[in-house]
């Protein structure tokens, strides 16, 4: 046998055990570590939502780009029990359309002496502060608005957290016939009767958001009729303050008449029907107003609520109450007395 098929036998060897080898190290060795996992993708849970300030904005449109700010109402909301509340009108630059007041029922003659948007904006971010800030449609609508007037008239940026209402209600209701807030009020069983009104809306959308939340207590979400957990208990109004409201109710008046006179009604007014009773004020002279303003002449007041008892006595007699005191000639009459005049002057 030659020297090169010795070698190219001794090559071909040498190259089969290296091959061999490599194979058992492979099966052998341990696996390459792996990069160490990232910190874990964890959902925080959130704390439940108690402390908040619920708002509402009437407009002189629907556009926001167009709108003008006339009405803000917002409730302070602490440890889910409402603490305080804001409302004010506001003085628009320029007119307020038909088409907003047969919405709003705001009429130019309400807001002429109101403050400007300036003093209101102050006034309102001073009530609300660094709250987080909670509304009905507020996302497309309230919040673009407040931003470019508090940027505009404060130079500042708004830049509170904020929560939709109308988002929880389109998630847990399905199948509404539309997701106003008086439509889902109504399948809540939420009393909306002055609808449009800011602070009454406020009001409403808090409720909403307390049966829609899962801040929502098992005793407000079964109850038929749904109220605020400060109906619960009697609210910390003072004596003096009850007493002042219910000695501003007349029972009897010397100087009262209808004709050329206007007059608002409450909602507890059960006798009759507001309709028919509005009706029969008209037409011995009188005028009925669904808004209670300084233009009232006379606030219409049924039977003593059992909410009174709690200091609720329906945004009306507040506001009626607080226009008297503010130097407003305004008189509070029970609607048995204005059915006794009533009666002796329509047949």
């Amino acid at each position: 046998m030659n020297s090169f098929l010795i070698w190219l036998i001794v090559m071909i060897f040498l190259i089969l055990v290296v091959k061999t080898t490599s194979k058992k190290d492979k099966k052998g060795a341990a696996p390459e570590p792996r990069p160490a996992p990232g910190p874990a993708k964890t959902r925080q849970v959130q704390k439940p939502i108690t402390d908040y300030v619920v708002f509402d904005l009437e407009t002189t449109g629907i556009k926001r780009q167009s709108s003008e700010i006339i009405q803000i109402g917002a409730i302070k909301v602490v440890n889910s029990v409402i603490t305080d509340r804001f409302c004010t009108y506001v003085r628009p630059i320029g007119y307020i359309p038909d088409s907003a007041t047969n919405v709003n029922h705001i009429t130019y003659d309400m807001v002429k002496d109101a403050p400007d948007l300036k003093t209101a904006l102050q006034d309102f971010v001073s009530f609300f502060g660094s709250s987080l800030l909670i509304g009905y449609n507020n996302g497309t609508f309230d919040i673009p608005l407040l931003k470019r007037d508090i940027l505009a008239e404060l130079g500042l940026e708004l830049e509170n957290d904020f929560i939709d209402v109308l988002r929880f209600a389109r998630m847990q209701l399905r199948g509404l016939e539309n997701y106003k807030l008086s439509t889902v009020a109504n399948y809540l069983h939420i009393p909306n009767e002055n609808a449009h009104d800011a602070l009454f809306d406020s009001v409403m959308t808090y409720k909403c958001f307390m049966v829609l939340s899962q801040d929502a207590t098992p005793e407000i979400k079964n109850a038929k009729d749904i109220t605020t957990p400060q109906n619960k208990r009697p609210i910390s109004e003072g004596k003096e303050i009850e007493a002042r409201r219910l000695s501003m109710i007349l029972s009897e008046c010397d100087d009262f008449a209808i004709e050329g006179h206007t007059f608002c009604l409450t909602s507890d007014a059960t006798v009759e029907e507001d309709e028919q009773l509005s009706d029969r004020i008209t037409a011995a002279g009188g005028k009925v107003l669904k808004r209670m303003s300084k233009n009232v002449d006379y606030l219409v007041i049924g039977k003593p609520s059992e909410r009174w008892k709690y200091g609720k006595y329906g945004t009306k007699l507040v506001t009626a109450t607080d226009l008297i005191d503010a130097g407003n000639d305004i008189k509070i009459i029970r609607e048995e007395f204005l059915l006794k005049h009533l009666s002796g002057v329509i047949s």
